[in-house]
């Protein structure tokens, strides 16, 4: 019995230059988390919703962000299905950057793949985390649309 599994990208997110002011003592992966999609990209959602490849789902996963949980919405409410969040489908975490020290810093990130700044991470630690969840899904979930 196969296993299939669709890995979708959220859709268009907001345009954040468009907040005049952002009071929060949160820091800027928490503020990142909470970027919702913009209006194209919550129509883009929808039409997703519709593509015949992805009807008769059986599980459905999201990240953490508030957008790719909007993006998933549609076919949620389409196909009454519940779904899972798991924080090992979130973005890299960028961390502390170090200009000072590393004026390169944000070039070597994608250059070096075991490169990180403080608090983040490399190429590889998120590479490893992903894999590990997509491992996971596909044991607990074998011969599934995923």
């Amino acid at each position: 019995m196969n296993t299939t599994i669709y890995l979708i990208r959220h859709s268009v997110r907001f345009n954040t230059d468009l907040v005049e002011s952002y009071h929060s003592d949160q820091n800027n992966t928490i503020k990142n988390e909470k970027i919702p999609l913009s209006i194209s990209g919550e129509q883009r959602a929808e039409i997703l919703s519709n593509e015949s490849e992805l009807q008769n789902l059986d599980v459905v996963y999201t990240s953490n962000y508030t957008r790719t949980i909007q993006t998933a919405k549609y076919i949620l409410a389409k196909q009454n299905l519940g779904f899972h969040v798991d924080d090992r489908f979130d973005e890299r975490k960028v961390g502390i950057p170090n200009k000072d020290s590393v004026p390169d810093w944000w070039l070597r990130q994608f250059n070096d793949k075991d490169y990180k700044t403080e608090g983040g991470e490399s190429q590889e630690d998120v590479r490893n985390r992903f894999t590990e969840a997509f491992n996971e899904i596909m044991e607990q979930h074998k011969g599934k649309r995923i």
